[in-house]
């Protein structure tokens, strides 16, 4: 079986969302931190990798790692991941 670098680390955000107990609808909150909009901005989602400590240094993931995990969760290439991209 073959998995993406970025396939494990979506894997390990669900594991850490999961080991919170978070429901997909706070998992989102939660990933779109203050944002008043319904979606996730680029700023948000760097926020909240590094609050479940996977990037940052000495985490391992570098800028261009957490720019393809973005373009990756960004289906649509809008700048923000909404709900439905986030399910």
């Amino acid at each position: 079986m073959k998995t993406s670098w970025a396939e494990a680390v979506f894997s390990i955000l669900k594991f850490q969302l999961r080991k919170a107990s978070l429901s997909e609808d706070d998992a989102f909150t939660f990933l779109k931190g203050d944002n008043c909009a319904d979606s996730v901005t680029y700023f948000s989602f760097s926020e909240a990798l590094r609050k479940v400590k996977l990037i940052g240094v000495p985490y391992g993931l570098c800028f261009q790692q957490l720019q393809d995990l973005w373009n990756q969760a960004d289906v649509d290439g809008k700048g923000v991941i909404d709900f439905e991209e986030f399910k």
